[in-house]
């Protein structure tokens, strides 16, 4: 149990020679991250990063059963669980994030997993049965800002999602050349948001909502987006022509 976090709460941050494969676990924790963080600083509950120019691959990651509360108005923002992908052509895989629960109501993102540097990549991500809290960005949020960075393999099932000013589960494909693929979403509970699934950046495929069907319309951004027959509303907001493509009549 950790008290009064002003910064990170656990830092997972394995530093060995290149060509070695790290493999992390964090579970069963409870970590309160300050209220008033002074000076201000970037507060994380648990903080896995691979070092941008020491950090080692990982394959195997779990982060499990852990508690973060706390962050109500501290810090210049607060995260919950971040994941994160620095070194440049590193690789994260093989990552479970389960049966955690944020229950922060000013978080920035309830877990975030993010692939920053050039050229790295992240595979099979599981994130089940989570409960996750937050009135700020998103409850989960996959960002591929590195540019040629990749995500493939996400599963988000069985996760409570609370709020989030953007949305509650973001997608965004945002570095040069960089993509997601192969989301899978299934039995969430969407709360307290407008917007269930938002999906932008420049190359994101093969994504398959079955909850957000049920829940309020998943909203697109990209110039171009695959109509899924899992969906029955959608919001396309953006500032020119956006293409849909719509599924085969034999699908539905």
């Amino acid at each position: 149990t950790v008290y009064g976090v002003q910064n990170t709460g656990i830092s997972c941050n394995p530093s060995v020679t290149n060509g070695y494969t790290s493999t992390i676990e964090c579970c069963d924790n409870t970590i309160v991250l300050a209220d008033n963080s002074s000076p201000a600083e970037t507060q994380i509950g648990i903080y896995c990063i691979q070092s941008v120019t020491v950090g080692s691959n990982m394959d195997g990651v779990t982060i499990k059963g852990n508690k973060i509360s706390g962050g109500q108005t501290g810090g210049n923002s607060v995260n919950g669980i971040s994941l994160y992908a620095g070194l440049v052509g590193g690789t994260i895989k093989n990552v479970i994030i389960a049966d955690n629960q944020n229950i922060g109501s000013t978080l920035n993102e309830a877990c975030i997993i993010r692939t920053q540097a050039a050229n790295t990549v992240m595979t099979n991500v599981k994130i089940h049965n989570n409960q996750f809290k937050t009135s700020g960005g998103q409850c989960f949020y996959a960002l591929a800002d590195g540019a040629t960075s990749s995500m493939d393999g996400i599963e988000l099932l069985g996760n409570t999602l609370d709020g989030g000013s953007t949305a509650n589960i973001r997608i965004n494909a945002s570095g040069a050349g960089s993509s997601i693929t192969n989301v899978l979403e299934d039995n969430t509970t969407f709360k307290n948001v407008t917007t269930s699934i938002l999906v932008a950046g420049t190359t994101t495929t093969n994504m398959l909502y079955k909850s957000a069907r049920y829940a309020v319309p998943m909203t697109v951004t990209n110039a171009t987006y695959t109509v899924l027959p899992t969906l029955d509303w959608i919001i396309c907001n953006r500032g020119s022509t956006i293409t849909l493509t719509l599924p085969a009549a034999t699908q539905y």
